[in-house]
């Protein structure tokens, strides 16, 4: 992240000659910046040129990177005061979350019908639970009687690979009902 954004435009500094402005003016520079890369054509299944801008959550985490030194260059006193704790970051903006409609779902369901994960998406569809909580699930959650799942864990990636963890929030804790022929399905 140093290397690729920034070193190029802040790296010749001295500490104790980077300001807020310098940084934010790099980080300006940092979205208007065009980048190119290969990637799969379609139509000729070969590779092409494609360009793209830095999207602001690689302009975010190349300011965290570059902020979190300036702030342990304080703690040493190498500098008095952090310059980019006055800097403006580009937002990031929110997505709306695209759910499938009823014709859509209907549909879905019915390319699930017959395979080995019928099962799984007709269950996530059904109660809306996320991916990482679904995947998670363990019979022992699953009360087929009742009629209800309950959300314990998620399935999370860590740099070691997949493992189990705790609920971002306790509300994501819950107990969610699961239809009759969901229930049927599991059994």
């Amino acid at each position: 992240m140093l290397d690729r954004y920034v070193r190029p435009g802040l790296g010749a500094r001295r500490l104790d000659q980077l300001t807020a402005l310098a940084i934010q003016r790099h980080l300006q520079a940092l979205g208007e910046r065009v980048t190119t890369r290969k990637a799969q054509d379609s139509a000729t299944g070969g590779l092409k040129k494609v360009e793209h801008r830095l999207s602001p959550r690689t302009i975010r985490y190349a300011y965290s990177v570059l902020s979190t030194a300036l702030k342990q260059a304080v703690k040493w006193r190498i500098i008095p005061h952090n310059p980019a704790t006055d800097v403006e970051v580009p937002r990031q903006p929110r997505r709306e979350m695209q759910a499938l409609g009823k014709d859509q779902a209907v549909e879905f369901l019915e390319a699930l019908h017959g395979t080995k994960h019928e099962v799984l998406f007709t269950l996530a569809l059904a109660t809306g639970m996320r991916p990482g909580e679904y995947l998670a699930l363990k019979w022992s959650d699953i009360d087929l009687d009742r009629g209800m799942v309950t959300v314990q864990r998620t399935l999370v990636r860590t740099k070691g690979g997949w493992q189990f963890g705790e609920p971002k929030t306790s509300k994501a804790r819950r107990t969610l009902p699961i239809p009759p022929t969901v229930a049927k399905l599991l059994r």
